[in-house]
């Protein structure tokens, strides 16, 4: 087990060099497969306020639509009429 500790070498983590990482490439959510952005919506649905929820409704039309999907297929409303 010392053997195996001593071998490990440590990498220092500053904010510089994860600035230089993070502004390397971007993360594009709509280029994630439809199903792991459903996914996505689901988790989000279920842990936020509804205010938060409004919130990503607003970002763009096609995350809209997805959301309001995701939103509809998770809290399904019934309405009878008396």
């Amino acid at each position: 087990m010392t053997s195996t500790i001593s071998t490990l070498t440590t990498v220092p983590l500053t904010a510089e060099s994860h600035c230089k990482k993070s502004n390397a490439s971007t993360f594009r959510f709509l280029d994630l497969p439809f199903e792991l952005r459903q996914f996505v919506y689901n988790h989000f649905i279920d842990y936020r306020r509804p205010a938060a929820i409004v919130s990503i409704l607003r970002v763009n039309k096609q995350i809209k639509t997805e959301a309001m999907a995701a939103i509809f297929n998770k809290h399904s409303l019934i309405v009878v009429d008396l």
